[in-house]
């Protein structure tokens, strides 16, 4: 997980883009389809114009099944290794030089994400997470689900663990909801780690919109090293068969 808080999250999207091969495509595919899921739910398209759509829309997903599921590509070794060095995380990352490209919250390659920009900023000891949730988004009238929003905030905090030289999954997250966090509008999420107890790693965040505090969270993570993340790499290509 590189550091991109100075801007370098949006170089490495370009970078991505200028290397060729199929991550460019898949970036521009992913927004395109961001554009979908923004407009279909409560597009004033009449029938027919619902109908003309189906028929690219079954051309595109049977042509993407039949391609199966692509392979880490050249580069991703390196990249992974280049993530580990930025935030001192050592081997403990093995597995996740792809984060940037398919996570549902800052992957570039998935049109689920936002994306948000996450940052580490290690002067300051905290990750930083920046970003709007858009329509797709919504939960109440204007303003972010819940649920997505707690999503967001376990990533940071995901990368915030990386402060303890080691990398952590969720034991446990309590989100504090104090104000409705508007949709389309600009967020900014801090994280932090206040103290390790052994494997037990004690975290903190909030998420802001301007100055208002929107939402706080507490949260446990548990130490893991590099080998779950590995572990956890092969038995997804064992339950689909590569």
């Amino acid at each position: 997980m590189a550091e991109i808080g100075d801007g370098s999250w949006l170089q490495e999207r370009q970078a991505s883009a200028d290397a060729g091969g199929t991550w460019p495509l898949k970036h521009e595919a992913a927004d395109l389809v961001r554009r979908i899921l923004e407009e279909l739910p409560r597009s004033n398209a009449d029938e027919a114009t619902l109908r003309s759509i189906l028929a690219p829309l079954r051309t595109v997903s049977a042509a993407l099944a039949d391609a199966g599921t692509q392979e880490r590509e050249a580069g991703a070794k390196d990249r992974e290794a280049g993530a580990q060095e930025e935030v001192g995380a050592g081997d403990s990352m093995a597995g996740m030089a792809d984060f940037l490209y398919v996570s549902p919250i800052v992957g570039f390659a998935n049109p689920l994400a936002p994306p948000f920009e996450f940052a580490i900023d290690a002067e300051a000891q905290v990750a930083r997470g920046r970003g709007a949730f858009g329509r797709v988004h919504e939960g109440g009238p204007g303003i972010v689900h819940g649920g997505l929003l707690a999503a967001a905030v376990d990533e940071l905090l995901g990368m915030a663990t990386t402060f303890s030289g080691q990398a952590g999954m969720t034991g446990r997250l309590t989100m504090n909801y104090h104000h409705p966090t508007p949709i389309l509008q600009e967020l900014e999420m801090t994280a932090r780690l206040e103290r390790v107890e052994g494997r037990r790693l004690f975290m903190t965040a909030e998420v802001k919109v301007g100055e208002l505090r929107t939402a706080s969270a507490k949260a446990l993570f548990i130490v893991v090293g590099g080998e779950k993340f590995e572990n956890l790499d092969r038995e997804r290509r064992e339950r689909e068969g590569r």
